[in-house]
């Protein structure tokens, strides 16, 4: 089971922005590409899909829960 599954009130919520950020969003977003370039953010997504993907561990294997 996947450990956000254990708190619902997570559900559809963002755990990692503050009330202020999440009414500015689009500002989090285009600050973000100050950091890392699209390139690099898509490099990242590859090898995070690239884990998923090939990894033995059960979080990405039972996908039913």
């Amino acid at each position: 089971m996947q450990s956000f599954n254990l708190h619902p009130e997570f559900h559809n919520q963002s755990i990692w922005l503050s009330k202020k950020e999440q009414e500015t969003l689009i500002f989090v977003i285009k600050g973000s590409f100050e950091y890392n370039s699209l390139t690099e953010v898509r490099q990242h997504l590859a090898s995070i899909l690239e884990v998923c993907l090939t990894t033995a561990n059960s979080l990405y294997i039972d996908f039913d829960d």
